[in-house]
């Protein structure tokens, strides 16, 4: 399985060109594909019955998704799903292990994280203050009156601004308001969505950073 992703990624043009880019998704991927490492690892460790190892893995495969926390915030959404397939196993066979791990991967967590909050303490703000990007990044592309659906970034939406402005750019408040915006419209949503599926298709490359076509 190694040998194939690695080969496909090799061949893969795009992959190449975005990997020697000084951009933190390419961080963000390695420590996605480490903690997944660990969360297997601790699963195989348990079934060979180490669960001392288990337990240093799950304590680890927490710490790596805070470091991914860090670097981009949207890593939470990682951990966040990690941590519920965790819970499932657990509701579906209730071993010990799988629930003494339900704890340690936070706990992981909250060491990787504890950097960051001392640092936001020293500044007086609140602990666990991240980066609003995710936020804004999703009104930006998901607001009712987007002209072109959320596909291409260079147009803005009249009721951007005004939504950051209410909200005072707090996350979970301006994504609740972004979609109350489909409140008189909800069918909209849909059309946008498979707007943005549709883009995936297409033969035209919307580039962001820089384009692949033109290098």
């Amino acid at each position: 399985g190694g040998l194939a992703v690695g080969t496909l990624a090799a061949l893969y043009g795009p992959f190449v060109v975005m990997e020697p880019m000084i951009l933190r998704d390419s961080l963000g991927l390695l420590v996605a594909t480490l903690s997944l490492w660990l969360a297997v690892h601790a699963l195989d460790s348990e079934a060979l019955g180490r669960d001392h190892r288990a337990r240093l893995s799950w304590l680890g495969a927490g710490l790596v998704l805070g470091l991914g926390a860090l670097i981009k915030d949207t890593g939470l959404i990682l951990f966040a799903a990690i941590w519920l397939w965790l819970a499932a196993r657990t509701l579906c066979r209730v071993p010990h292990s799988l629930r003494l791990a339900a704890l340690l991967l936070p706990l992981g967590l909250a060491i990787g994280l504890l950097p960051f909050m001392l640092r936001n303490l020293a500044l007086g703000v609140a602990p666990l203050a991240v980066s609003q990007q995710s936020a804004i990044v999703f009104v930006y592309g998901n607001i009712a009156d987007s002209p072109s659906g959320g596909v291409l970034f260079g147009q803005i939406s009249p009721t951007l601004g005004t939504i950051i402005e209410q909200t005072q750019a707090r996350p979970f408040p301006m994504i609740l308001a972004t979609l109350h915006t489909y409140g008189s419209n909800p069918s909209l949503f849909l059309v946008n969505l498979w707007r943005k599926f549709y883009a995936i298709w297409s033969n035209v490359e919307l580039p962001d950073n820089f384009s692949y076509a033109h290098v």
